[in-house]
């Protein structure tokens, strides 16, 4: 059951099922909440290439 929880190909099947039932079961809920993860998602990216330039820059 750890497994399942701490491999990433293994949540990323577990969270696509999840919002595939959430869809079909509760989609104003399920698309307000993958708003939501889309929204940390960019947040996340940018803060990644915010960091690669920083590297560049500061020649690290």
């Amino acid at each position: 059951m750890g497994e399942l929880v701490i491999c990433p190909f293994c949540t990323s099947v577990w969270v696509a099922s999840t919002l595939t039932a959430g869809q079909l079961l509760r989609p104003r809920a399920t698309r307000t909440a993958m708003g939501a993860l889309a929204a940390l998602a960019g947040a996340d990216a940018l803060q990644l290439a915010y960091g690669a330039l920083l590297g560049k820059t500061t020649g690290e």
